[in-house]
């Protein structure tokens, strides 16, 4: 009777420790791989508009760009097909969070306020910012925006441009057209356009316009993201795309360099 005792006592000890383990946030156990690999897709949310880093390819009838690559040779690894959401940019992250889709790419900057509470890979990219202004208005700092009104690209996270307010600008207005910056610059309903190098030179076209770099915009370091504790989904990206920087991963489609002929 009394070894019962002991051994129920013993019982209900290890029953309790459990209990207050759980209790105090004992980390669960990452099945996000696994479960990709069940439902057998793997789920990207991306922009719903080509940028210059993922693009549809009419030719090709399916995404192409440096995530594109990315995605794939993820995918890849997972041995499942990518499937892509495409939302607003704004709702990339939501898309996560609603389980729409296991990750987002897309011009995710990884020093976003937005992205900071979810899981993020290491950068796979990044690109300068570049101010587009008329011809003899000429950008070395961001003062010269005082009191007047500056368009942004709606790809550029918030954190990136915010030096734009702190130099006193009037209102900071966002565009997703290249032909409606145009617009906007032409009759002078803004003294300035941030953007990327790629609508940078698109815009330069016109002959109207000069380009120039700012010191008071950093670059922006792009990145994936996904929940927090897909620890296992995460350091297996940061592994493959650590091979896509050095060139030891590559897309299904892009072609292996030929070997160095021997002697």
């Amino acid at each position: 009777m009394k070894k019962s005792f002991i051994k129920l006592s013993l019982l209900f000890i290890l029953i309790l420790t459990m209990g207050m383990m759980a209790g105090c946030g004992a980390a669960a156990q990452d099945t996000s791989v696994g479960e990709i690999q069940s439902r057998g897709v793997f789920r990207v949310a991306i922009p719903d508009y080509d940028t210059s880093l993922l693009y549809y390819d009419t030719e090709a009838g399916a995404f192409r760009g440096t995530e594109a690559e990315v995605v794939d040779i993820i995918a890849t690894s997972l041995g499942v097909p990518v499937e892509y959401v495409e939302v607003p940019k704004s709702d990339l992250l939501l898309a996560v969070s609603n389980q729409q889709a296991d990750m987002a790419i897309g011009y995710i900057d990884k020093n976003s306020t937005a992205a900071s509470s979810y899981g993020l890979t290491i950068s796979y990219g990044g690109e300068n910012l570049y101010v587009i202004s008329p011809k003899g208005v000429y950008v070395g700092s961001l003062t010269v925006f005082k009191d007047n009104k500056v368009g942004v690209s709606n790809l550029i996270d918030a954190s990136a441009y915010s030096p734009i307010y702190n130099c006193g600008a009037a209102e900071v207005l966002m565009y997703d057209n290249s032909q409606s910056v145009i617009s906007a610059l032409q009759n002078d309903d803004i003294k300035g356009y941030v953007c990327y190098q790629s609508e940078a030179a698109f815009l330069l076209s016109s002959g109207e316009f000069q380009v120039q770099s700012c010191v008071d915009l950093e670059r922006e370091e792009f990145v994936m993201a996904t929940f927090a504790d897909r620890t296992e989904l995460l350091a297996g990206c940061n592994n493959l795309i650590k091979g896509y920087l050095e060139g030891t991963k590559r897309a299904s489609w892009v072609p292996a360099p030929e070997e160095e002929a021997t002697e």
